[in-house]
């Protein structure tokens, strides 16, 4: 059975999500991950880079996306924990 293209696309509308970078639905493979607000979004697996680039934090010394968990945060700056400055000897 072949399905008008307005029919077609409503069925997509109501049983798929879109991608939450590229907004094109995800019809087939889809990953969710936990967005920083705590809401789940779901992502073709291609985007996921790119999501994660716009939304995780830049660090304060090097300007370079924050893409793991290990980061150290000095007051509202976060920093790679490569980058993070270290105290001055006293």
């Amino acid at each position: 059975m072949k399905l008008h293209q307005s029919c077609l696309e409503a069925y997509e509308a109501a049983n798929h999500t879109p991608c939450a970078q590229c907004k094109n639905m995800c019809t087939d493979e889809f990953v969710e991950l936990t967005s920083a607000g705590g809401a789940m979004v779901t992502l073709h697996p291609q985007c996921v880079d790119a999501y994660k680039r716009s939304t995780r934090p830049k660090c304060g010394k090097c300007g370079e996306v924050i893409m793991d968990n290990s980061r150290m945060q000095l007051g509202a700056v976060q920093y790679h924990t490569a980058c993070a400055p270290t105290k001055p000897a006293a």
